[in-house]
């Protein structure tokens, strides 16, 4: 959820498509179906956040970490 400071559910700018009840994702009741609002895969490198040139260099970007947090549950199995 798009949420604010004190966890209320957050209009727009901080809910920038303007969902329903800030909802930022949803899955399936098994788990295993996951839609994610803020992309994930639009944040992989470290160049594609926005303020890559204003902050300290990163090795690798924010949203990388879901994907391979999915790739070590599936080696799991």
């Amino acid at each position: 959820r798009y949420a604010t400071p004190d966890g209320g559910a957050a209009m727009y700018p901080a809910n920038p498509n303007g969902s329903d009840d800030a909802i930022a994702g949803v899955c399936n009741p098994q788990g295993n179906v996951l839609g994610l609002m803020p992309h994930p895969e639009d944040a992989i490198l470290p160049h594609q956040h926005p303020r890559w040139t204003r902050e300290p260099a990163r090795a690798e970007g924010d949203g990388l970490v879901i994907f391979r947090n999915a790739v070590r549950y599936a080696a799991s199995l």
